[in-house]
């Protein structure tokens, strides 16, 4: 029964993606902005995501300004861009057998105050992600598994759909490299 509930699950992520992408494509992507305390939302998922992090040797540390203003945005989509990334993250961080600390994974969570928005990024010490791939991340279908990179299924919506969000913000996305190794996913929001 509980193999049957995931699979539902699962499914349901499915057609609500492609619905998601479908109306971002369509121009009818909307989004309510209500005052959102930005560091509060974060610290919420950093902790609704350390016991899974926790459990595949991977640490997760939140870095936030001390002057994070209350912006304009809408709750739940800033947390479905957050789960994406972060979910990302979580797969594509190294994983297996630790032998000493250098060797565990790591993801840094951060938010700083830029002129008129709030910038939030995601990094982690990942293999990192071939230029080529980079390049058409956020187009559909396109996920880093195509590469060598890992064998983790998806459906190549997350970051479009992350990018749609974004983007009916009035903000941007994009991706980095984490030097030494790794990625950082870096988004902005607008204070207003």
């Amino acid at each position: 029964m509980n193999q049957i509930k995931d699979s539902a699950w699962d499914l349901l992520k499915i057609v609500n993606d492609l619905l998601d992408s479908a109306k971002i494509e369509s121009g009818k992507f909307e989004v309510v902005k209500e005052d959102c305390n930005i560091a509060a939302v974060l610290s919420q998922e950093i902790g609704n995501y350390k016991m899974f992090t926790d459990s595949k040797n991977i640490d997760l540390i939140l870095d936030i300004d001390d002057s994070v203003p209350i912006i304009r945005a809408d709750r739940e989509k800033v947390i479905q861009v957050l789960n994406n990334l972060l979910s990302n993250a979580v797969k594509f961080t190294y994983k297996g057998e630790i032998t000493h600390m250098a060797d565990r994974g790591l993801i840094r969570v951060g938010l700083r105050v830029q002129p008129k928005t709030v910038q939030i990024f995601v990094a982690d010490n990942g293999p990192g992600i071939p230029n080529e791939i980079k390049k058409q991340l956020f187009n559909k279908f396109i996920q880093a598994r195509e590469s060598p990179i890992s064998n983790e299924s998806g459906t190549g919506l997350g970051l479009v759909i992350a990018k749609g969000i974004v983007e009916a913000h009035g903000g941007k996305i994009w991706v980095e490299d984490n030097v030494p190794k790794g990625s950082v996913f870096i988004f902005t929001l607008p204070f207003k």
